[in-house]
């Protein structure tokens, strides 16, 4: 591989503005947030402050499943929990403001990085939503439910056939 080959594999660097004032004292106190946003009793006090539900139009209650994937016909809710504040995101988001903060970091500062990061990983934020439109599609298509069936009838057919 040549030099320029190699240059161009290297990752971006970030430079750290100032030292930790007291080593771990960051990580251990945003490692601490991460897990407290984490406890469903967080996460409901939160979800009381604000997570609006909102109804998909012309999808909310139109797709009905139907035996043998349930036990009788049901309307399948498609319902957008906005869900903001207690989300994983956020709190990982405040966590990394604080250690921002205490590392030295100046808001300004820390919206530069972002910005960097946000650039760095943008095509892999688009492989990860593209991988939830396909879940909710396959989902609300019914695909889901066929594909497990399938599965379903073909374990089925194979430990019988075992059996003999």
């Amino acid at each position: 591989m040549s030099e320029d080959q190699e240059e161009s594999f290297k990752a971006p660097e970030f430079k750290l503005q100032r030292q930790f004032s007291k080593p771990g004292y960051h990580g251990s106190s945003s490692a601490s947030l991460s897990f407290l946003w984490g406890l469903p009793q967080i996460k409901a006090l939160l979800d009381g402050f604000s997570a609006p539900k909102i109804p998909v139009p012309w999808l909310d209650k139109m797709v009905v499943r139907v035996p043998p994937v349930v036990a009788k016909n049901s309307a399948e809710a498609a319902v957008f929990n906005f869900n903001w504040l207690s989300a994983t995101g956020s709190g990982i988001f405040i966590a990394s403001l604080i250690a921002g903060l205490g590392m030295g970091y100046s808001f300004a500062g820390l919206a530069r990085v972002y910005w960097q990061t946000l650039k760095l990983v943008r095509f892999s934020l688009l492989t990860i939503s593209a991988m939830l439109a396909i879940g909710f599609t396959t989902r609300y298509s019914g695909l889901d439910a066929t594909l497990g069936l399938a599965f379903a009838k073909l374990v089925s057919s194979t430990r019988s056939s075992a059996r003999c």
